[in-house]
């Protein structure tokens, strides 16, 4: 799928990355979240604390398999029961239509949101 849209935000100590399909969150809309691993909240340990996916009308506490991020091409691999719950693909695979510098930024974004889960880095 093609994404035209990508925002990072920190709101709350909470870290979301914002994809979707065409600007002003149109269209396919993916956010990912996590308690910022900076934050000052009681009892959080980054280890242990999950992410959360969230589409524009369903939720779910983690669900990513494995993910990858190769040029500007982003793929997850959800587990069965997160795509059944978010009602999306297992398999969402994004080609981010935005500038270049941003792409570093969203995959430093992704390592910290994601970091429970394998990082696939393939050559």
């Amino acid at each position: 799928m093609l994404v035209r849209y990508v925002n990072i935000e920190e709101v709350d100590d909470v870290l979301t990355l914002t994809i979707a399909e065409h600007v002003k969150e149109e269209g396919f809309l993916l956010h990912i979240m996590r308690v910022s691993p900076d934050a000052s909240v009681d009892g959080f340990d980054p280890e242990l604390e999950d992410y959360e996916l969230a589409t524009r009308d369903r939720l779910c506490d983690g669900g990513v398999h494995d993910w990858s991020f190769e040029g500007s091409t982003l793929t997850l691999n959800l587990t069965d029961e997160a795509a059944d719950h978010l009602g999306i693909e297992r398999v969402q695979v994004f080609e981010l239509d935005i500038p270049g510098d941003d792409l570093d930024r969203i995959r430093e974004v992704l390592r910290i949101a994601l970091s429970p889960i394998g990082f696939l880095q393939r050559d």
